[in-house]
């Protein structure tokens, strides 16, 4: 739950700061605010708090907070655990707004002790309205304002310069790692901000500062978990409508309980794959690790100019092309071939030898003709059939090149990135004129590519937004009346008669089956739906029934279908002996196409998460998925089918016929749909599979179904809704 809008400002932009348990000694934790104070040059009021001193590196101290002649905005507290909370007293009767608690041993400890700790300290910020960062915080710095409430000592020897880039971490090493790497890439600083363990301030706290701070350009993030999506996603919503890049790395996984393992759907996503989905919906640059994290932050620093995934190569040598071209393609970056007409307008401006295609190989003869190379440059910065351009060369060549790479890229609109090898003298004024440089080809090549994937995205449909904008739908009557039968027998599944009947009223094609009690009940069924029929067994206990041997298909005749009741009754009775069994269905076999799988379920941080792939029995074996968070449209789920590897098979392969791949998105969007309006009676919907059937006029028909009705509510107290409907 979201715990509201914090104004931070007292925390990170205080006019007056006291250092509790302060020390002479530059090198403790107490001491060096004060020391990284007087270094920087911090313009307000700082005073320590100690009664051994009565002075401080040159700061007045005071034995007691409430001696400080002066409220101070924010408090530094460099005192043990135990001591944190009655100095945090001290803090409000004094009137102290916001305090930064370095200690450790709170819940981090994993221990009852450290629990309750920490419980008290967010206990007593609740009640008094007190910003507490941390506790087990390494502290905050705001680079503009030259405020260092840390004891980080990479802030005394390699102090940030001032930039950009606000860092927001939830450990204190990943804080120092992105600084030290952009530091030596010479990226400046606007914040590092290390959340702790967020007992008042947590992350989308951090990140709601700095998403309406206009200094901020870029935001590099380290995420180990989050309590509140909802917040999360509103404040990258915030950055992206600004148009600032922000780059995270996720860590870990949520574990997403014990009723999700009974779900493919569920497991198919993973925390870790809707984490994925949601940073790419918000237009999030996705790192895999810290290094990516801070070479992404330094790529977003220099103002990406690109709009889409077609990168001209420009190379000095045909190995440097064909490694560009290796490395780009698996990357989702096409280099395509150039026009005629631009290879025409290349070729009077490179040496006869060389090749115009894309990548263009000048060679090395390129010294004999400088101008000629700008010439050529320019014209790939022009052309509207590439959206951005690399240049890979020795530092030697980009060092004799570079005024003509300067002049070329100054009327360009689009963004141009220099691969080289070995240290290049040109390297600074490069990035002086907006010209990101990598020396490493592989960690340059990733970072291009996200970059240029998530421009092709925020080019690409309606960009993903929760709002009062987009239109939603009551359930319907019968919906609720379905939902109602099934909690007032208290069930926790609905039927697959039930799901279906809830599908068919959102247009999605079904199949229907009779319901049997016994082998004479179940062939008199066949003779009536016809061959080839397929039975299946019915209980709301068996969510998967090919997992017990509860389906058998393709059958044509009617001792088929007598065998295939009693081998079916006896698989359920052996593998899920307690299940109740309600009959089974037979119903008339769907004809051939392709599986696929459709489902919606709850992720615990970010809501409905629709999940799209291909399915049957073996959809974990094959995991050929997309995810995407709700609320989704028609343009969404045909990106998602577009994705997929085996997309092919519904277009027609080898020959193969294809299938109406507008029915399938109209079914898909049906049953986000209805998720979207049952949000808070169901936990999940499943189809498993959704037939696409082959051939002119093809269906997409849902053959088998599972809803998991919400967690957690019984019949009578959930919705008054349904307590109407069912009476």
């Amino acid at each position: 739950m979201s715990r509201g809008i914090k104004n931070l400002r007292p925390l990170l932009e205080p006019g007056s700061i006291v250092v509790v348990g302060a020390s002479e000694e530059p090198s403790r934790i107490g001491g060096r605010p004060l020391q990284l104070a007087r270094m920087h040059g911090y313009a307000g009021t700082v005073a320590g708090v100690n009664p051994k001193y009565e002075s401080v590196q040159g700061y007045p101290c005071f034995a007691r907070l409430a001696d400080v002649p002066f409220v101070p905005d924010l408090a530094i507290l460099a005192v043990g655990a135990k001591d944190v909370l009655g100095t945090l007293s001290e803090c409000a009767d004094r009137g102290v707004r916001a305090a930064v608690v370095f200690a450790g041993g709170f819940a981090e400890l994993g221990t009852a002790e450290g629990r309750q700790l920490q419980e008290a300290l967010q206990q007593f910020a609740g009640r008094t309205g007190i910003l507490v960062a941390g506790p087990n915080a390494i502290g905050l710095v705001n680079v503009k304002q030259r405020m260092y409430a840390t004891f980080m000592t990479a802030m005394a020897e390699t102090p940030p310069m001032e930039g950009g880039v606000a860092i927001v971490a939830q450990s204190g090493g990943a804080v120092i790692a992105v600084h030290n790497t952009l530091q030596a890439r010479g990226v400046g600083l606007r914040y590092l901000l290390n959340t702790g363990n967020e007992a008042c301030v947590d992350f989308s706290d951090y990140l709601e500062h700095v998403s309406v701070d206009t200094g901020t350009k870029v935001v590099a993030g380290y995420i180990e978990g989050l309590d509140d999506g909802g917040r999360f996603m509103e404040q990258l919503q915030t950055l992206r409508d600004r148009d600032v890049p922000v780059v995270l790395y996720k860590v870990g996984e949520t574990a997403q309980g014990a009723d999700a393992a009974a779900s493919h759907t569920a497991r198919l996503a993973g925390s870790h794959a809707v984490f994925k989905a949601a940073f790419e919906q918000l237009g999030v640059l996705r790192a895999d690790d810290m290094e990516q994290l801070a070479e992404l932050s330094y790529l977003a620093s220099h103002g990406g100019r690109g709009s889409g995934t077609r990168v001209g190569i420009l190379t000095t040598s045909g190995a440097f092309a064909a490694i560009l071209t290796d490395k780009f393609g698996p990357a989702g970056v096409s280099v395509p071939r150039l026009s005629e007409e631009l290879q025409a307008r290349l070729r009077p401006n490179v040496p006869a030898m060389a090749s115009t295609a894309n990548p263009v190989d000048i060679t090395a003869n390129v010294v004999n003709a400088i101008g000629g190379f700008g010439a050529a440059l320019s014209s790939l910065l022009q052309t509207q059939e590439l959206d951005f351009v690399v240049l890979f060369s020795t530092s030697n060549l980009i060092d004799k090149l570079a005024d003509e790479i300067l002049r070329a890229v100054a009327g360009s609109k689009r963004m141009l990135a220099v691969m080289v090898t070995g240290i290049s003298r040109a390297q600074p004024a490069l990035e002086a004129a907006g010209i990101p440089v990598f020396h490493d080809v592989g960690r340059g090549v990733a970072a291009l590519a996200a970059m240029a994937r998530r421009d092709a995205q925020r080019g690409a449909g309606r960009p993903w937004r929760r709002g009062p904008d987009w239109p939603r739908t009551a359930a319907s009557a019968e919906a609720l009346r379905i939902l109602a039968g099934a909690r007032a027998r208290g069930a926790s599944n609905l039927t697959e008669r039930e799901g279906k009947e809830l599908l068919a009223s959102k247009g999605v094609a079904v199949t229907r089956g009779i319901v049997c009690g016994d082998a004479d009940a179940a062939v008199m069924a066949a003779r009536k739906t016809g061959f080839p029929a397929v039975l299946k067994i019915l209980s709301p206990d068996i969510p998967h029934k090919t997992e017990v041997g509860g389906v058998r298909l393709g059958l044509v005749n009617e001792d088929q279908v007598r065998a295939a009741h009693d081998a079916v009754r006896s698989s359920v009775a052996a593998a899920a002996p307690r299940a109740r069994v309600d009959g089974v269905v037979l119903q008339r076999q769907v004809r051939a196409g392709v599986e696929l799988l459709v489902g919606v379920h709850r992720d615990p941080l970010f809501g409905l998460v629709l999940t799209l792939g291909f399915g049957g029995v073996m959809a974990e074996l094959v995991d050929d998925v997309q995810h995407r968070l709700l609320p989704v449209d028609t343009d969404g789920v045909r990106s998602m089918l577009a994705r997929l590897r085996m997309f092919p098979l519904l277009t027609g392969y080898r020959n193969q016929p294809g299938c109406d791949i507008e029915a399938v998105v109209r079914a898909v969007v049906a049953v986000a749909s209805l998720a979207e309006e049952l949000d808070d009676q169901l936990d999940e919907v499943e189809i498993n599979p959704l037939i696409a059937e082959a051939g002119e006029g093809g269906d997409a028909v849902a053959v088998d179904c599972v809803m998991r009705l919400r967690a957690g509510q019984k019949h009578g107290e959930w919705s008054p809704a349904l307590e109407v409907a069912a009476s």
